[in-house]
Order: C-alpha cells, then structure tokens, then sequence
C-alpha cells in the first residue's frame, strides 16, 4: 500500500477513498488465494518487487519534479543512490526479512522526507491551508 501511496503522490491522481478499499480488498483476496494455492512464497516475492519498482519510479518522479522547482539537492540523490543500491544488493539474495527491512527502512526514510518537505512548503506558503 505504501508503494501505491508514494506512486499516488508521484503520479498526482488523487484516487478517492473507494478506490484505495478497492486495491485493499484486490490484494487481500489475492494474498488469500496464493496461500491457499501453496504459492505465498513466490506471490510475495513477485509483490517485492512490483513494489519496489513502483517506490524507485515514484522516487524518481518526486525528486525529478523537487529538482525542477529547486527543492532537492545533490546530497538527495547521493542519498537515495547509496540507499537503493543496498537494496538492490540485498533483493538479489532472496532473503526475506533482509529484503523486508530494506523495505520498510526506504519506506519510512522517504516517507520522512516527504513529510518535511511539505511541511517546509506549508510553512513558506503565504496563502492559507486549503483545510
């Protein structure tokens, strides 16, 4: 879901609340029937690295457009790069709870820098939150 959101924000579609219980309920039925099927493992790893792919593109994209508008510096990309090429290390191990915690680790990094970067843009907008 994570990955979803931060392709969400990348991508600027601003799905409605009934879309997102819908992908919820698509992956949860998915997950249900790849376990009952005998093939979590392989479906999970297949998710891993949609997943992934998704997260590096929406990264990619968010930081391309900060760039632009002159909000990202090169320390940022030196950052990330560092950041993915450990991941994609440990992707090509195949094992799970080293791929999981790079995961949520980018995740959550990421996710940080998106908050403050919003939170530096609220703070230096003159206008009024539209909230």
């Amino acid at each position: 879901m994570m990955a979803l959101i931060m392709l969400d924000v990348a991508m600027g579609w601003q799905w409605q609340r009934a879309t997102w219980g819908r992908i919820f309920l698509a992956l949860a039925a998915m997950f249900e029937l790849m376990r009952r099927a005998e093939n979590g493992h392989a479906y999970g790893e297949f998710i891993l690295w949609i997943c992934l792919l998704a997260s590096l593109w929406s990264i990619y994209r968010i930081i391309r457009t900060a760039r632009l508008q002159g909000q990202a510096s090169n320390r940022l990309y030196i950052g990330v790069g560092f950041y993915f090429a450990l991941m994609m290390v440990t992707l090509g191990s195949f094992h799970t709870g080293t791929m999981l915690l790079w995961s949520g680790l980018t995740l959550l990094a990421f996710g940080g820098y998106l908050y403050f970067a919003d939170s530096t843009m609220a703070l230096a907008s003159p206008s009024e939150s539209p909230k």
